[in-house]
């Protein structure tokens, strides 16, 4: 962790970048640098190509193994500058997946996303965020109805609705509504072509033990997996702060 840190403040010392100007270039705030050099935050996989970008160097360089290569904009030299950031994101972040589990801390999407192309989009090392993502089947091209096959005690929906099996989400989504299923199980087979679906939803639920509608406001990321040769949708919802 020092030597990425160590390396990235060298080759920010030496461009025409300061801190600030270098994160809100990658499209973060205008203090995510000087969190990052300070160990206060990790990258994500899209945040470490996007300094590499910045800065004009490579993944590589970062580690201080050589220039071996450059970050352009063709797509087979994209995908193996990926491969590369990814190796180094797993490096880079894995102290902090560790805590994330100890603490029990919620994943962010970013820790979503970083497991899913670690794993190749295959349900293995799963046990980190296991309690707070939903699994769906791929729907049947004729299908109406979202089938669960699991939903994570953590997560969004068993927290608000209190669902905690997938029999009981059988039970409540007959209530959800013809175009609140029909907006879903479209979001589902979006996803299932293979690309993360990433959106902001708004839910209308009453609350258990509660007499008044509530309305809730949150992210959901869509990912396909496969276990066993069986192809799921990974749901994770986050709501806001």
């Amino acid at each position: 962790m020092s030597d990425f840190h160590e390396k990235l403040k060298e080759f920010i010392d030496s461009s025409t970048y300061d801190y600030k100007s270098l994160s809100l270039k990658i499209g973060q705030g205008g203090r995510y640098i000087s969190n990052l050099l300070n160990s206060k935050s990790d990258p994500s996989f899209e945040t470490v190509v996007r300094i590499c970008a910045a800065l004009n160097i490579t993944p590589n360089q970062l580690v201080g193994i050589g220039d071996q290569l450059s970050i352009d904009n063709l797509g087979m030299e994209k995908r193996l500058v990926a491969a590369q950031a990814e190796k180094l994101l797993s490096a880079v972040t894995r102290e902090a997946h560790s805590r994330l589990t100890l603490r029990g801390i919620r994943p962010s999407l970013d820790d979503i996303l970083h497991w899913w192309h670690q794993n190749n989009g295959q349900l293995k090392n799963f046990r980190s965020i296991e309690e707070h993502v939903d699994l769906f089947l791929v729907p049947a091209k004729d299908a109406d109805t979202p089938i669960a096959v699991s939903i994570g005690p953590a997560g969004l929906l068993s927290q608000t609705l209190e669902i905690k099996s997938a029999s009981e989400f059988r039970k409540i989504a007959a209530g959800f509504g013809e175009q609140a299923l029909t907006q879903v199980m479209d979001s589902h087979r979006r996803a299932a072509e293979n690309s993360p679906v990433l959106s902001v939803e708004t839910m209308d639920f009453i609350a258990p033990g509660q007499r008044f509608p509530m309305s809730l406001t949150y992210k959901r990321l869509l990912l396909r997996v496969e276990a066993n040769s069986q192809s799921m949708i990974l749901n994770y919802a986050q709501a806001f702060d």
